[in-house]
């Protein structure tokens, strides 16, 4: 480990010097290099840290949670981006407290780098312009909990007037009948139209913000349970479609059972209305790793260009009009969060005119499993 652990700050050396933090780590997550923006945000030195396990040094990191990224990195040469309190190591002045700030993190395959395989470069975006001593700002966790009702609150506040200009439009439409010019009648086209999708981005996203501040502990479930009552909401879509959907069997899993159900639905649902020229067929399965299962979703559906593949999981993006695919771009931001909520991790494999392959973890639960069975496979052809 010593000679690789010289050669990485040999060939990486130039990283010592640039102003934001960054780490080359192994792929069991041992850190060969540490910068010294890291030393000074983190409080924890290059010679305490290299050489052994992130883990050892940032407790607040979840291992399985790690696990799947590691497999979206070294498996799939995938980049990961998510957010985590790096300023809390054992050494620094914050570890005693319960709540830090997040920082936006970036973990990247050297592969694409510099032609290695097992290693990824950790990137700390946020500038270092907080003093670690200042502790008199409001605590991350307030600020989010704050936010949290604000939106449920406005949701909620803006749905009813959102109701009544609707209802008025209507009326008018109705009342006035034959009376109104096709200027008049599309202008009352649009206002309606307008408010309703309004009602619907307020709604998606309050199930969005309620995601969180209503989520139940995970239990021991059977996910093909979850699978199958995801089918059964969708079977009007699916039979109208004529959508084909097998799915190997399913483990016993931690997890939130309504929202796994609605992790499911949205995928599924994803993949019917991005399949038009042909009758959609939808694969599911599911592999064991170490320290998490790891769910796929296939379709045959018109697919996604490589650039937007981060994208598609932003609330309310959109890449087609709706014209083209209706909706309001909250389906997928929706189904990142359920994922994040059970500590994993969400992304997609596609290319456009391929199909899409979307890709999700769940911890495993070995002894869980060992002791329960889950159903047996099915094969959902049209649901007859």
């Amino acid at each position: 480990m010593y000679d690789e652990i010289e050669n990485v700050a040999l060939q990486y050396k130039v990283l010592d010097a640039i102003a934001i933090g960054l780490c080359i780590l192994r792929s069991d997550w041992i850190v060969l290099f540490w910068n010294r923006y890291l030393e000074q945000y983190t409080k924890v030195a290059s010679s305490e840290i290299v050489g052994t396990s992130l883990f050892v040094h940032f407790n607040q990191l979840n291992p399985t949670q790690f696990a799947s990224y590691g497999y979206q990195i070294f498996q799939n040469q995938e980049e990961v981006h998510f957010s985590v309190s790096l300023n809390v190591g054992k050494n620094s002045p914050t570890h005693s407290q319960k709540v830090s700030s997040l920082e936006p993190v970036t973990l990247t395959p050297l592969s694409t780098i510099a032609g290695e395989g097992n290693y990824a470069l950790l990137t700390l975006h946020n500038p270092l312009t907080v003093s670690r001593h200042d502790h008199t700002s409001t605590p991350l966790v307030t600020k989010q909990s704050e936010l949290e009702q604000l939106i449920n609150r406005i949701s909620h506040d803006l749905r009813e007037p959102l109701r009544m200009v609707v209802n008025f439009n209507e009326l008018i439409a109705q009342r006035y009948s034959g009376k109104l010019d096709s200027t008049g009648n599309q202008m009352i086209h649009f206002a309606v139209d307008g408010a309703r999708r309004m009602q619907q981005m307020i709604d998606g996203l309050l199930v969005y913000s309620r995601l969180k501040t209503r989520y139940q502990p995970p239990q021991p479930i059977d996910a093909q349970v979850s699978l199958k009552q995801a089918i059964m909401e969708l079977q009007s879509l699916i039979i109208k479609t004529e959508t084909q959907i097998s799915t190997t069997p399913l483990p016993i899993v931690m997890a939130n059972h309504p929202q796994l159900t609605q992790l499911f639905s949205i995928l599924i649902e994803n993949a019917i209305q991005y399949c038009r020229d042909h009758p959609p067929k939808i694969e599911i399965a599911v592999q064991s790793q170490a320290d998490f299962w790891l769910f796929s979703v296939r379709d045959n559906g018109i697919g996604i260009d490589q650039k937007y593949h981060q994208a598609i999981f932003e609330i309310f993006r959109r890449l087609h009009s709706r014209q083209d695919y209706p909706g309001i771009g909250m389906g997928l931001a929706i189904a990142k969060k359920i994922v994040e909520l059970h500590q994993g991790c969400i992304w997609i494999n596609s290319q456009t005119q391929q199909g899409s392959t979307f890709y999700f973890t769940l911890p495993n639960l070995p002894k869980i499993n060992s002791v329960l069975t889950s159903s047996e496979n099915f094969d959902v052809s049209g649901i007859d």
